[in-house]
């Protein structure tokens, strides 16, 4: 068995998501326009995201509830 190396400046674990293509096209165009990669863009958006369902500022409408 090989040992694979961490790439420099990354942590965490990895996460595979798949988008519809409308959402890809977008998060492609945003990405370009700010001189972003993909990846950093998303990662913003989630901290965001996070933030706000914390915060209470943002609910999901999903039937998902704190237990």
């Amino acid at each position: 068995m090989t040992k694979r190396s961490k790439k420099k400046g990354r942590t965490g674990k990895p996460l595979q998501v798949y988008f519809p293509d409308e959402q890809r096209d977008q998060l492609r165009k945003i990405a370009k326009e700010r001189r972003l990669p993909e990846s950093e863009v998303v990662r913003a958006a989630v901290e965001i995201f996070v933030a706000r369902i914390s915060s209470g500022q943002l609910e999901l409408g999903l039937n998902i509830s704190k237990e």
